[in-house]
């Protein structure tokens, strides 16, 4: 057969050059798998967003699943150190592991220094677990007064928002019998390993974090200091709306009462569950929890 402008002749007249078309269509079928991990639909991007669905539709097992294989595929990835945090949120307020959570928690707090927004995501999920103070929008909280158990004093507390644990907008509405006597704004946010509470112009630490027996601090203000102690971490109450073990009770002071306190009990994964009076040898009940309502 003779040669073509330098091209051999197949049968049929056809050049082998007229071949490149099927063979090219051809190997595209015989790419390895490896190939199309590349594509967008395994990317930590596209991987990160379905394990928020998940979340949204409360399939919490697949969202972890989820946030795993972004962790896995991509340590070093910035949604490697948000994937861990919201690991870690999930379980911690889904599924009570509050081993996991704070291991993810630590190691999001630790990898990556650098990413400011989500270290202080982190460690306010490190302060979270068990969460003593629940910053989740849509949850409410009613309290009464001990004595006739709500029917002279209810004060709701609600979250209008809140931002991933970390902050949240609440309002208080004090109530004597029907009549609203207080209708006011509160903040709260968890920032270095304080939970800071705002209020009508003042500002202050109410908890402080490590949660541990004996841990003390102070807020200063214009016409009163308060010193705060925590004095059990095992604390055990009765309210109205149940009983709440495993709780902080913290002793707040306030300077202008000397001999006096308030003692405050948390719940963990509830918040404030009870208030109470003291003094030397003496602790009278003042408010406790009548019900607690997720949206």
């Amino acid at each position: 057969m003779k040669a073509d402008d330098g091209r051999r002749k197949m049968k049929g007249g056809h050049s082998s050059e007229g071949f490149r078309g099927p063979r090219l269509f051809l190997s595209f079928f015989l790419l390895p798998s490896s190939f199309f991990l590349w594509g967008g639909c395994s990317s930590p991007s596209y991987s990160y967003k379905k394990a928020l669905r998940f979340e949204e539709h409360g399939e919490w097992l697949k969202a972890l699943r989820a946030y795993r294989g972004v962790i896995e595929d991509s340590p070093r990835d910035p949604l490697a150190c948000q994937a861990r945090v919201r690991a870690g949120r999930v379980e911690a307020q889904r599924l009570m592991d509050c081993a996991a959570a704070l291991a993810d928690f630590s190691a999001a707090a630790r990898d990556f220094p650098a990413l400011e927004s989500c270290v202080a995501d982190a460690r306010a999920g490190l302060m979270s677990c068990p969460d003593f103070f629940p910053l989740e929008e849509g949850l409410s909280w009613t309290y009464g007064d001990s004595q006739s158990r709500g029917r002279n004093m209810r004060l709701i507390v609600s979250v209008r928002k809140a931002a991933g644990g970390r902050t949240a907008l609440m309002q208080s509405r004090l109530y004597a019998g029907r009549r609203l006597v207080r209708d006011e704004e509160l903040r709260y946010e968890k920032s270095d390993w304080r939970l800071v509470e705002s209020r009508g112009g003042r500002q202050g630490a109410i908890l402080r974090y490590p949660f541990t027996k004996g841990m003390s601090w102070e807020n200063a203000e214009a016409r009163r200091r308060m010193r705060y102690l925590i004095v059990s971490t095992a604390a055990a109450v009765s309210t109205r709306a149940g009983r709440y073990s495993g709780c902080l009770k913290v002793r707040a002071a306030d300077s202008r009462f000397p001999g006096s306190w308030e003692f405050r009990y948390y719940a963990p994964f509830t918040g404030l569950v009870k208030t109470t009076i003291g003094g030397k040898n003496f602790e009278t009940p003042h408010t406790e929890l009548l019900g607690i309502a997720r949206k």
